[in-house]
């Protein structure tokens, strides 16, 4: 008989515990003075299923089951394997022992059955299992899946269990994963022991891994850690600087925000130090969002910003800043004044309008009237109509009859409107003014 492994103890002592079984002793110390009994061929085969018979204490049933599995040659395992599948009690630890003692056999097997259903049941815990004990041999094994669903949520499986164990190795494998049809990215416990080291090698992977956007995340952490580290990284060592411009290029901008917010000079010393606008621009993005630039001192900064970044920045400042008080309301207000008209300006201002209504909807048509293109204007005033309720339709029409014409719009009188029941759009119409009445009825519908 084989010995146990100490794998296979691990899992069944976890078993155990999920089953709130007594531990059992794997190795019993056998008495050295009395000769074991013999047992007859019957006896044994009876002992052989122990793990069956109800009336036998649970830890010793399970105790019977880890010892005939350890005793199984490979050849033996896809028989005892496929005895076990319908018993809810013993499917799952068969298939985990089976994995710790023989990972490329029980492979072996799940391929052959040609069963896609057995193979997604088992083949991720299988992954899991292998890659801990041989990543090297998991890996090889999940890239020749041609099923590409299945084989890219195998080799995510293999290299995230290898980097929970190993960065280098967990590393080395997403190099040579290739790429994912589905891929989702978010912190991971693995960067934390020792984030520089995930950036580095984050950030040295091919084009074509999309492990590459975990840098993001990686550098956040490594930049809220050691700032200094971080920042002299972005500034010195950026490995991607001759790459072409795509999504990737949001890590720096991660990066810097995360350094600003604990070291803003730092950060901020870093970012006007670059050279290449593209850096430059990244780099002011994230220090812009950071929340820890005053009003005052934007314009400087975003003079040191290309023209096409300085309205995306200013917007992405004001969707960072609190906007819970007045006073935090006027400071986005004076950050949103300061930038270029362009759509993006104008969605800034709609999202403002929206918060600023729904604090102080009588306020907001005074801070509507405050911004300085009417363009900007026209947008609040449309986000704000929106915000109305039925009991404002009156308020309404005192603001509609003071608003310059300019600076009203058919979808501020749609907003209005649907917010009036249909039977009162008549009379409710007939006390604007004339020229504005006109305006509001060609919009009914």
């Amino acid at each position: 008989m084989k010995p146990v492994t100490s794998i296979t103890l691990t899992v069944a002592a976890g078993f155990i515990v999920g089953f709130n079984l007594p531990v059992f002793d794997m190795n019993p110390k056998k008495p050295t003075t009395a000769e074991a009994p013999r047992t007859s061929s019957r006896h044994a085969a009876e002992a052989a299923r122990a793990w069956q018979d109800s009336k036998i204490d649970a830890g010793k049933r399970m105790s019977a089951f880890v010892e005939k599995a350890a005793g199984l040659s490979p050849a033996e395992w896809p028989a005892f394997f496929k005895t076990q599948q319908n018993s809810p009690e013993w499917s799952r630890l068969s298939a985990q022992l089976w994995a710790d003692n023989d990972p490329e056999g029980f492979w072996k097997y799940l391929r052959e059955q040609k069963d896609p259903l057995l193979l997604d049941q088992w083949g991720s815990k299988l992954m899991v299992t292998w890659a801990a004990a041989d990543p090297d041999a998991a890996m090889k094994a999940v890239l020749g899946v041609t099923d590409k669903t299945r084989g890219d949520s195998m080799r995510r499986d293999v290299v995230d269990a290898a980097l929970a164990h190993d960065l280098a190795k967990g590393l080395g494998l997403a190099a040579v994963a290739g790429d994912f049809n589905s891929f989702g990215w978010g912190p991971e416990p693995w960067m934390n022991e020792n984030p520089e080291a995930a950036v580095r090698g984050l950030a040295a992977l091919p084009m074509i891994s999309d492990y590459r956007d975990y840098l993001k995340y990686a550098l956040e952490i490594w930049a809220q850690a050691n700032p200094q580290a971080a920042l002299e990284w972005m500034k010195n060592e950026n490995p991607r600087r001759n790459e072409q411009p795509n999504m990737n290029d949001e890590w720096m901008s991660a990066g810097f925000k995360a350094a600003a917010k604990t070291d803003p000079k730092a950060a901020l010393a870093a970012a006007l130090a670059l050279t290449l606008p593209r850096e430059r621009d990244q780099a002011l993005g994230g220090v812009l969002t950071s929340g820890t630039v005053s009003a005052a001192d934007l314009p400087a900064l975003l003079d040191a910003c290309s023209i096409t970044a300085k309205a995306r920045f200013i917007c992405d400042a004001v969707a960072s800043l609190p906007m819970e008080s007045p006073a935090d309301l006027a400071a986005a207000t004076e950050i949103l004044k300061q930038a270029p008209a362009c759509r993006e300006t104008l969605r800034a201002t709609e999202s403002m309008a929206r918060t600023w209504s729904s604090k102080d909807w009588s306020g907001g048509w005074n801070w509507a009237a405050s911004l300085p293109d009417l363009a900007m204007r026209r947008k609040a005033f449309e986000a704000i109509a929106e915000g109305m309720n039925q009991n404002q339709s009156d308020t309404m029409i005192e603001v509609i009859s003071q608003i310059p014409l300019p600076q009203l719009s058919n979808t501020m009188f749609q907003n209005v409107l649907a917010k009036i029941p249909a039977n009162k759009r008549e009379e409710w119409i007939t006390k604007l003014p004339s020229d504005r009445a006109g305006w509001a009825r060609s919009n009914l519908k």
